[in-house]
């Protein structure tokens, strides 16, 4: 519980500087509005949650960052399937 509140407040703090943890935040709430798994979404990926998300992009270069915050974009746009 202690380190999903800290997850929690360490995002909210940060998603404005980095748009990949805004990303995996949109995806979450995407997940969550539709009724699916972070499994089902991401089979190949290896994601079980949100902190999956997370580790793989806690280190993003420029690029990658510019490429999560295009997609945190048309995650939020995405419609349930």
């Amino acid at each position: 519980m202690a380190s999903t509140v800290w997850i929690f407040w360490f995002a909210l703090f940060t998603a404005c500087q980095e748009p990949c943890l805004d990303m995996c935040q949109q995806y979450e709430a995407w997940i969550d509005r539709c009724g699916s798994t972070w499994e089902t979404v991401f089979p190949g990926d290896d994601w079980h949650d949100i902190e999956d998300c997370y580790d793989d992009h806690q280190n993003a270069d420029e690029d990658q960052s510019v490429t999560c915050s295009e997609e945190a974009e048309t995650v939020s746009e995405n419609e349930c399937y």
